[in-house]
C-alpha cells in the first residue's frame, strides 16, 4: 500500500508484486524532497558538490549498505540532484536555443551510451549506470524533441505515454508469467518473444486505465 515493499525487499520476503524498487526510493527522496529543495535554492553550488560527494563515497564505501550500491539512497539523490539541475537549466539543452552546445552534448551521450552498452570496461558497476543512464537522458530528450515535431509520431508516443503508470505497474508480472511459459534462447525467438510481451503490456495496461476511469466516472 505505501510502495515501499520493492526497495525494501533486499531485507527479505514481504508484499512486493508489482511496480519497482525505485517506486520506494522516489517517495522516500519525495518525503525529504522540501529540506533539499530549500538547500538547492539556499546553497545551490555547496549542496551539488555535497551530493555528488556522498555518490562517490557510495562507490567507495558500497560495503556500509547491505543495499545494492546503485539503490542506496546517496546514489538516488545524486540522481535527484541531477534531474533538478536539469529542470533549472532545461533552456540549456534545447537544440532551438542552444543549437551547436546542445548538439554536441547530444552527440557525446550517444557516443557514450553506445560504448558502455557494448564495450565492457573495468569501471564501478554503480558509476557506469549512472553515467549512462544520463547520457541515454539525453540522448532520449533530443529524440522527444524531434517527435514532438511530427503530428503522427508525437500521437502515438502521446497515447503511450498516458498508460505508462499501469505499465510501470504490470510488466514485471506479465514478464514473469510468459517466461514460465516459454523462455527461449535464441535470439529471433527470443527477440519476437519481446515483441509478443511489449503488445501485452500495452493492452493490459490500456485495460487497466480503461478500468480505473470507468471506476473515477461512475
Amino acid at each position: 500500500i505505501l510502495g515501499l515493499d520493492g526497495y525494501f525487499n533486499y531485507l527479505g520476503n514481504n508484499y512486493y508484486i508489482i511496480g519497482e524498487w525505485f517506486l520506494g526510493a522516489a517517495i522516500l527522496l519525495y518525503i525529504l524532497y522540501p529540506f533539499i529543495l530549500y538547500l538547492y535554492k539556499h546553497i545551490p553550488n555547496v549542496f551539488v558538490v555535497i551530493s555528488f560527494a556522498l555518490y562517490v563515497f557510495s562507490l567507495v564505501r558500497s560495503d556500509l549498505f547491505k543495499i545494492s550500491d546503485s539503490r542506496n539512497l546517496l546514489s538516488c539523490l545524486f540522481c535527484f540532484v541531477m534531474g533538478m539541475m536539469f529542470v533549472e537549466h532545461r533552456d540549456f539543452f534545447e537544440v532551438e536555443s542552444h543549437r551547436k552546445s546542445a548538439i554536441f552534448i547530444y552527440a557525446i551521450s550517444f557516443l557514450v551510451s553506445v560504448i558502455l552498452i557494448f564495450i565492457p570496461l573495468p569501471l564501478n558497476r554503480n558509476l557506469v549506470f549512472h553515467i549512462l543512464g544520463i547520457c541515454l537522458f539525453f540522448c532520449l530528450f533530443f529524440i522527444g524533441g524531434s517527435i514532438a515535431q511530427h503530428n503522427i509520431l508525437y500521437k502515438i508516443v502521446a497515447g503511450i505515454g498516458s498508460i505508462t503508470y499501469a505499465t510501470f505497474l504490470l510488466h514485471h508480472q506479465i514478464i514473469f508469467k510468459i517466461t514460465e511459459i516459454y523462455n527461449p534462447i535464441e535470439v529471433i525467438p527470443n527477440l519476437l518473444l519481446e515483441l509478443v510481451v511489449i503488445i501485452e503490456v500495452l493492452i493490459a495496461s490500456k485495460c487497466v486505465m480503461l478500468f480505473f476511469e470507468w471506476l473515477i466516472s461512475i
